[in-house]
């Protein structure tokens, strides 16, 4: 039962903290970014081909994920407030 308390709790802590909205809008900004870039720079495509094969990667690896272990973090520390004040031993 008390697994299922954390497991809850940390899920909800993501949805009162909008983690999924701020994920989405992450990614739209480095989309318009990139387009931006893209179609001032970059005239005869060959630099929109190469930023495209590892725009995915540097995305991930530069702003996803650290973001994402951010969120991960706080759902965390806010999970627990919530067990615990729901009566769980957290």
């Amino acid at each position: 039962d008390e697994q299922l308390a954390m497991l809850l709790s940390h899920e909800l802590a993501h949805v009162v903290h909008d983690h999924s909205s701020e994920s989405l809008s992450l990614l739209a900004t480095t989309l318009k970014f990139q387009l931006v870039l893209m179609s001032v720079l970059d005239p005869t495509g060959l630099l929109t081909f190469l930023i495209e094969i590892f725009a995915g990667t540097v995305a991930r690896y530069g702003l996803i994920l650290p973001e994402s272990r951010c969120d991960e973090r706080e759902a965390d520390s806010t999970g627990l407030q919530i067990c615990a004040l729901a009566g769980h031993d957290p």
